[in-house]
């Protein structure tokens, strides 16, 4: 469970991150 928290959380992440890099 805490696993895919993470998992989830660095997609959300560098999703973010793309929007904002891009």
């Amino acid at each position: 469970m805490l696993q895919e928290s993470k998992s989830l959380n660095l997609n959300l992440a560098s999703l973010i991150y793309l929007r904002r890099f891009k």
